[in-house]
């Protein structure tokens, strides 16, 4: 990994910071490298977020390589999402990893892709609710990702797996979207076998979809680019939601007591605390938490039904 590659990585993982951005900004400067120069003017822009500014932004980004801006840039510049956290992405690629694969499946990936690739390769996301087709929600599951030469296999989905093989849902799903499927590629599970599929060629290029199996294979428009789809991550989601999501019990009990309301609904999903506590309480209980007859006592004093109903069949120990 060179300097570079290691300023590119704290970036990544802290996206929300604008501390690593300034700092590599000051070591592009001592080259006289005018991308330090759009970095001060990212972390900008980033404080308000109007569309003034992100117009003013892609001004500056013109001179500039599209994958390396998509890297460095938060939505709906670019794929550098500080509101989505994505865990366990796949091993780090390289230019020449993405080159293979491109090969490999015959395709040439967007130049968001490519920076999302080279930022996280895949992962499962903090935030997986979204809106398409003006009406409809869908929740994303995890990122593909893209399998390096070199690099052992584990169980995720890798990308060029699903393309390939005859035995995965993306064959049967190409034979019933017929011409279509040759402008498209999935890059996320949407459960159900349902998934997200990115545009590789015009006039669909970028343009993200949702493919519903079970609704005769329709595909839903989504986002006209993938950054585009980052932001409606973040914007579909509530902070409380958001915590309870992932399992930040301090910091959601300090929202309530700064005055959040513990019947909030999501005016999207229908969703509120109780009912996403209990989804926590079912994978709990799915990998092998023991229900004690405090517990059950617990669920009978509270009286929620849905919680009890979540500990329905568990052992009492």
């Amino acid at each position: 990994m060179t300097e570079e590659d290691g300023f590119l990585r704290a970036i990544a993982q802290a996206p929300g910071d604008d501390a690593p951005r300034l700092v590599y900004a000051d070591w592009l400067d001592d080259d006289g490298d005018l991308r330090g120069a759009y970095l001060r003017v990212e972390a900008e822009w980033a404080k308000s977020r109007t569309a003034a500014g992100a117009k003013n932004l892609r001004a500056h980004a013109k001179l500039l390589d599209p994958v390396w801006v998509a890297r460095v840039s938060r939505p709906p510049v670019g794929v550098c999402a500080d509101q989505v956290r994505i865990w366990s992405p796949g091993p780090e690629l390289t230019p020449d990893d993405l080159d293979r694969a491109e090969r490999r499946l015959k395709v040439t990936f967007p130049t968001e892709y490519r920076a999302f690739l080279l930022n996280w390769n895949g992962g499962y996301p903090s935030l997986g609710r979204f809106r398409y087709n003006r009406g409809g929600t869908g929740e994303l599951e995890w990122f593909m990702s893209v399998y390096p030469k070199g690099k052992r296999r584990d169980d995720r989905d890798w990308l060029g797996d699903v393309v390939e093989s005859t035995e995965t849902l993306w064959e049967p799903m190409a034979r019933l979207l017929g011409h279509v499927a040759a402008c498209y590629i999935p890059i996320g599970s949407a459960g159900d076998d349902d998934c997200l599929l990115l545009g590789i060629c015009r006039p669909r290029l970028r343009r993200v979809m949702y493919f519903n199996w079970t609704d005769r294979g329709r595909l839903y428009p989504v986002a006209r680019s993938l950054a585009a789809f980052l932001k409606k991550l973040a914007d579909a989601e509530r902070e409380w939601a958001r915590l309870i999501r992932n399992k930040e019990t301090k910091q959601f009990l300090a929202w309530l007591d700064a005055g959040g309301d513990v019947n909030v609904r999501h005016k999207q999903t229908g969703e509120t605390p109780v009912s996403l506590a209990t989804a926590l309480v079912r994978e709990l209980l799915a990998r092998g938490a023991k229900v004690t007859r405090q517990v059950r006592e617990l669920a009978e004093i509270s009286g929620y039904p849905r919680v009890k109903r979540a500990l329905e069949g568990g052992r009492t120990r």
